[in-house]
């Protein structure tokens, strides 16, 4: 892929998916804490991979980019759990998303 000026640039790997791809287990936690200082600890915790539950948290897209973001810094990858386009607000089909999906 190249950038605006013709140069190469780099896409990221999606490592968990990866690793799942070669079957290696990957260990992680479940969250439904929804703030950004929560995921931090967790993210720097040791885990694979982190999932911020949107259906079941009181998560909405502000929150669960803010906890994104606060995983920057960590190889822990987040997985977001999120309702169904179509769902109501009680419940809705299992969505999940990764950071390089």
């Amino acid at each position: 892929m190249l950038n605006p000026k013709g140069r190469p640039v780099d896409l990221p790997v999606n490592t968990f998916k990866r690793a799942i791809m070669a079957g290696q287990q990957q260990i992680g936690f479940w969250t439904a804490l929804a703030g950004p200082t929560a995921a931090e600890i967790l993210a720097g915790s040791g885990f694979d991979w982190l999932l911020l539950d949107g259906e079941h948290a009181p998560n909405d897209v502000a929150s669960i980019l803010a906890q994104m973001q606060a995983m920057m810094e960590d190889s822990t990858q987040p997985v977001v759990r999120v309702r169904g386009a179509r769902a109501p607000l009680h419940g809705g089909r299992l969505r999940l998303y990764g950071r390089w999906n």
